[in-house]
């Protein structure tokens, strides 16, 4: 498995180090952050520093993520690339405070995500996503 943040192709190098062949290899690709975790721009409330600050590195995040996933789908077309999971839900917190009920709550997002999560969509997403021109549709003015 992978965590989008961690080096897919430094993942795939291990691999062929312990002697895997590229068509050997399966990716579940596991994503905390997605579209639906990127807040649309309220200029009542956000039209601050501070809060387009955080909403600009929000979007440059989700952005190079799926860039990342991109470059790994072209460069490997061969991998099984078996799970793409993101959360088709905003999470409630970034865990950071580590509040038990909000990291219960984002526990049962994962679970129910995983769940649901179908096979070979990683690279679809990534494609989708490069190709949307607008960038992803919660990056719109509310």
């Amino acid at each position: 498995g992978c965590v989008l943040g961690v080096d897919i192709f430094a993942a795939v190098t291990r691999c062929q180090a312990a002697g895997a062949a590229l068509d050997e290899i399966t990716l579940d690709v596991i994503s905390a952050g997605s579209e639906a975790s990127l807040k649309a721009w309220a200029p009542n409330d956000d039209d601050v520093s501070f809060e387009l600050l955080v909403r600009g590195l929000d979007m440059q995040r989700y952005n190079q993520q799926m860039s990342d996933l991109y470059d790994a789908c072209k460069a490997y077309p061969t991998i099984n690339w078996r799970y793409y999971v993101e959360p088709m839900v905003s999470l409630p917190s970034n865990g950071i405070s580590f509040n038990k009920t909000e990291m219960l709550e984002m526990v049962q997002i994962g679970l129910t995500e995983a769940a649901a999560a179908e096979i070979n969509t990683a690279c679809g997403a990534a494609e989708a996503h490069r190709h949307s021109h607008g960038g992803p549709s919660s990056f719109t003015v509310v």
